[in-house]
């Protein structure tokens, strides 16, 4: 999708951006620190991040990026749109191979990478926390959003964090749900579980 960075109405009152602050609007923390969200083809980040700018909010805009993936890659590189991923990844929907013509860099304030094993950690946690199985790609933003939890809480800072759980789990269970499968492709859970451990503790 070439031009998903155009498909909706950044400006407008219908807009998954508009529609995130207003569902907070009734929150204690109705203007979140930071949205953490992935890129597949650049349309959510983009309609997020423009809408942010347009309203003039502090919010942050961080994007969740498996480790070494095209948009990780690029930004670092001062926003180059002829960077490559440099290793493949197992989280579908997120992580692309090349930047897609939608990545917009310049409206991102962030990119956090997350190792595959993490992210598989990630969406088994959020299970036990909610009671429904989700996807590598929610794993991967649930890993993003606790790193920038525990630095608020580091700096003595409060305030929300908001995420898009976009993926169901259901369809993985033969692949991120089996630990057998996960370990003929190399990926350490032992040592993810310990990191989501220990960022747990820091909050």
């Amino acid at each position: 999708f070439g031009l998903a960075e155009r498909a909706t109405d950044w400006r407008g009152n219908n807009n998954i951006a508009e529609s995130i602050l207003r569902q907070l609007a009734a929150e204690p923390d109705p203007q979140p620190e930071w949205i953490v969200c992935g890129v597949g083809t650049g349309g959510t980040s983009a309609t997020i991040g423009r809408y942010l700018r347009y309203r003039g909010w502090p919010t942050r805009l961080c994007v969740a990026e498996p480790s070494g993936a095209a948009f990780a890659q690029a930004y670092q590189a001062g926003g180059r749109r002829d960077a490559l991923a440099s290793r493949a990844t197992i989280i579908e929907g997120v992580g692309r191979a090349r930047v897609e013509p939608g990545f917009q860099f310049e409206i991102v304030d962030r990119v956090e990478e997350i190792d595959d094993a993490d992210s598989v950690i990630g969406m088994r946690d959020l299970e036990a926390l909610l009671g429904r199985r989700y996807g590598g790609s929610s794993g991967c933003n649930w890993i993003a959003c606790l790193r920038l939890a525990a630095e608020l809480r580091q700096r003595g800072l409060g305030g929300s964090i908001v995420t898009l759980l976009g993926d169901s789990g259901e369809r993985y269970a033969d692949t991120l749900y089996d630990n057998a499968w996960l370990r003929q492709r190399g990926h350490d859970l032992m040592s993810a579980q310990k990191r989501l451990s220990d960022l747990k503790s820091a909050h």
